[in-house]
């Protein structure tokens, strides 16, 4: 959109929004805010006010709107194949999967595509029940895994886990994070992740295939150091739980 919008334009479309928009969440006064154009870490607004976006789309935008190099990729692409089956294959997929195995740990050796973090999260934990045949999972207190119905199973805030308009059942359960700041065990520098006593026996009693955590809680703000990850990694590897 080039022009710049006429009051009247704006209000159009605002009105047109509230009318046939629906959007996980509700918002406070002034928002959402309508895009009409971003570059780099700047949007601006129907009405021509500009905004940093410090949540980069929610972090999928980190190299920036509207970066030359994208464009040209996905322009380049978009004449080639939009989009096929996934039965089937592309080249770019298949390259693009290639990288990443490259980029990634020893122990991740494919990927799997899917059109966003809920929907990656539902085929994770799918994957690790098929693989254990167990039913059960633990997540993290804090932790946010997405909203669609299974990724809500997994997430600690009730907030988000009433958005279900059903009971969840108990089949996942949490497990303590560490909170470091303010940590009732006493100063980081000694830390032995005692906030993870009792977990074993927390996990032996569900017939559990997986954790599922985030090394950094996106929502709950959380970083777990590393002896406390250690520690949970011992722990779940004696019983064969996946991560």
């Amino acid at each position: 959109m080039s022009k710049k919008l006429s009051t009247a334009e704006a209000a159009a479309i605002e009105a047109d929004d509230t009318t046939y928009v629906m959007r996980p969440w509700t918002h406070p006064p002034g928002e959402p805010v309508i895009v009409a154009t971003a570059k780099g870490c700047t949007v601006t607004d129907i009405n021509g006010k500009e905004y940093l976006d410090f949540t980069a789309g929610y972090f999928v935008n980190n190299a920036g709107h509207c970066h030359p190099r994208i464009i040209e990729a996905a322009t380049r692409q978009l004449g080639q194949v939009l989009q096929v089956s996934g039965k089937h294959g592309t080249i770019a997929a298949i390259t693009l999967a290639k990288r990443l195995i490259e980029l990634t740990p020893k122990s991740v050796d494919k990927a799997f595509f899917s059109t966003g973090g809920s929907e990656a999260n539902e085929f994770a934990l799918k994957m690790a029940r098929q693989y254990t045949k167990k039913p059960d999972v633990a997540y993290l207190e804090n932790g946010y895994h997405g909203l669609s119905l299974g990724a809500l199973e997994v997430t600690a805030s009730e907030k988000y886990r009433e958005s279900a308009g059903k009971p969840l059942g108990t089949d996942n359960f949490a497990i303590p994070t560490a909170y470091c700041y303010r940590c009732k065990f006493g100063p980081h520098t000694s830390c032995s992740a005692q906030c993870l006593d009792g977990v074993e026996a927390t996990l032996d009693a569900h017939k559990t295939a997986a954790i599922i955590a985030e090394p950094i809680q996106a929502v709950g703000g959380l970083a777990p150091p590393q002896q406390w990850w250690d520690r949970l990694d011992r722990i779940r590897k004696a019983r064969g739980i996946l991560l």
